[in-house]
């Protein structure tokens, strides 16, 4: 899993849910922190940027009730945490 298939999979509408990119931005970096040792630069930016994720997931999501919100306005909050979870991780690669 990687950013690529992630956009890809919003921008083909692939998932039903938050929850389900959820589980594959965690597939993503789990596998990273799997792949590079505890104390490399790597695993730490994989920690920060799950840690962020969820930070931005709750700030975006949290604030209103899913019930009250369409499938095309949920769309536009996942593609708004897709694009900033991307930004963050072009940052850590510098």
């Amino acid at each position: 899993m990687d950013m690529i298939r992630i956009q890809q999979k919003i921008k083909m509408d692939e998932y039903d849910d938050l929850e389900q990119m959820s589980t594959d931005v965690d597939l993503m970096l789990t596998n990273a922190k799997a792949f590079y040792k505890k104390s490399s630069q790597e695993h730490k930016d994989a920690s920060d940027l799950w840690d962020l994720f969820i930070e931005n997931k709750c700030r975006l999501f949290d604030r209103d009730s899913p019930t009250e919100e369409g499938k095309g306005k949920i769309i536009l909050k996942m593609g708004k945490l897709v694009r900033s979870l991307d930004e963050l991780y072009k940052r850590f690669q510098r």
